[in-house]
């Protein structure tokens, strides 16, 4: 009998530090949400990342949200031209974008993703006299940003005729100097024209390949990265950002001699096609390696998967 007692104590004990584990996970996950990522980390869910890359593409994630705030407290429109475009003065300076249905600014978000994506030990995307392609350039945030690093010339790659205004109003300085060209095509796995998806949320999210929330533009010229390079005689490629609203891995079965040729570095945006992606890049060639930039819980909240991913040799 005294045995047996013994034995259930123990149980009892096992059960309630069972029981304050999971409750303490519980107010912590409360009080501090990336705890739960950091939790899937240590137990092997976040297969498309290192251990150290998920832990910084958390860390980049929440970072985030904070400059997001911030950028917005700092930052006001300046000038209103009619229903098409707006002014904004931020903190990295003024950008034109066009004006959208709800009264928010993708240029701000896309100074914050900047901020945080480059962040907790990110390595720098791009070097001093570097030639760098920004496919889905969108009003020219990113474009800028190279520049101000130091490239030698970054091919602003957008297809969208509002954007291309605002990027020719915000560069005009860095396209007269020859450090920035503006390419208004899409990119794509072959010379074609489709009909883009018109968001109607905002410019940065128009698509030739997602419809939801969406309507039907006009038709818009692409091409592809191998054919760009040939056109533009670039003689080296050294780094390729791609935010182009789920096409992604079309422009890079467009791209695999610029891939084999340059090895250059890529940041990608992915949703789900992380793996397609990364089968693309060793196609071309064997030795790119991949790692996650940011990371967001997916919707049954059990595995991190990046919304931003590195590509490099």
């Amino acid at each position: 009998m005294l045995v047996g007692n013994k034995v259930l104590m123990k149980l009892i004990k096992i059960l309630i530090s069972f029981a304050t584990v999971v409750l303490c996970l519980a107010i912590g996950n409360a009080l501090w949400p990336p705890l739960r990522m950091y939790a899937l980390i240590a137990v092997g869910r976040a297969p498309d990342c290192s251990l150290l890359g998920a832990v910084k593409a958390v860390q980049r994630r929440y970072l985030y949200h904070d400059a997001e705030r911030r950028i917005l407290r700092e930052s006001h429109i300046s000038t209103r031209e009619k229903d098409a475009y707006v002014l904004m003065d931020t903190p990295r300076g003024r950008y034109w974008e066009p004006s959208n249905s709800h009264g928010g600014s993708e240029v701000l978000a896309q100074i914050a993703e900047i901020e945080a994506k480059y962040a907790a030990g990110a390595p720098a995307p791009v070097h001093k006299g570097e030639v760098v392609l920004d496919c889905g350039a969108n009003v020219g945030v990113f474009t800028r940003e190279a520049v101000k690093r130091g490239a030698r010339l970054v091919v602003a790659i957008e297809p969208v005729p509002e954007n291309l205004e605002c990027i020719r109003r915000n560069l005009q300085a860095e396209i007269a100097s020859g450090q920035v060209i503006v390419y208004p095509k899409g990119v794509w796995d072959k010379d074609d024209f489709l009909i883009l998806n018109v968001s109607n949320n905002s410019s940065a999210e128009d698509s030739f390949v997602r419809t939801e929330n969406t309507r039907p533009g006009v038709a818009l010229p692409l091409t592809t990265i191998d054919n760009l390079v040939a056109e533009l005689k670039l003689e080296r490629v050294d780094f390729i950002k791609m935010d182009i609203e789920g096409a992604e891995p079309k422009a890079l079965l467009g791209a695999p001699q610029t891939l084999r040729r340059f090895k250059p570095r890529l940041e990608v945006e992915v949703s789900g096609n992380q793996k397609e992606i990364r089968d693309i890049a060793r196609r071309a060639w064997l030795g790119y390696r991949t790692d996650c930039l940011v990371c967001i819980l997916d919707s049954d909240h059990k595995i991190l998967n990046p919304t931003l991913m590195n590509v490099y040799p």
